[in-house]
């Protein structure tokens, strides 16, 4: 639809995520396919869809949604996990291929930020490990160096960021957007 109506994509934002809470001893090998074709999949289709048309014009920028766990991990959420490892894999393997063309591709990994998924993944860790929602909420805030949890605000300047100008001389990283709670 955009391209009918545009005719052209500047920027591409992969933006998607879907993190059941299981410990990996428990989870399905039909969850793992769903999880990376939610999660890595979706990226890799729409990357190149889009690209095509990017290389023609040389010029363009992707910008892939990832997350701090596709850096360092996370207790269960091992698909997850595996899942944006593939999409900063990914993002450094495009960036390598773009570059001749003028086609700049970076990663943002956000930590904890309000959002759904979040609230989720909370709920669900609270219940796996027989805690309180807030008691995880609490914790995650207290590994948190600035002190509070993300917005989708944050991150989205960040993205413009990445997809203006300003950043004309960025390809192939993953940018930490964590509060400080990640610093690799």
């Amino acid at each position: 639809r955009a391209l009918k109506k545009f005719s052209k994509i500047d920027v591409l934002v992969n933006n998607v995520g879907y993190c059941p809470v299981a410990p990996l001893m428990v989870t399905r090998e039909e969850d793992w396919y769903s999880l990376m074709d939610i999660n890595a999949k979706t990226t890799f289709l729409w990357s190149t869809i889009v690209a095509r048309g990017m290389v023609k014009r040389r010029s363009g920028c992707i910008v892939n949604i990832a997350s701090d766990c596709g850096k360092v991990g996370d207790p269960y959420s091992g698909v997850y996990v595996a899942a944006k490892h593939a999409v900063i894999g990914l993002t450094k393997n495009l960036a390598h291929e773009l570059a001749p063309y003028g086609i700049r591709v970076n990663s943002v990994c956000p930590g904890w930020i309000e959002t759904p998924l979040l609230e989720k993944v909370n709920r669900e860790t609270a219940a796996l490990t027989h805690r309180s929602k807030r008691e995880i909420e609490r914790e995650i805030v207290a590994k948190i160096p600035l002190g509070r949890i993300g917005t989708p605000e944050d991150v989205a300047g960040l993205v413009t960021f990445l997809a203006s100008d300003d950043a004309c001389y960025m390809t192939g990283q993953a940018i930490n957007i964590t509060g400080g709670a990640l610093m690799l």
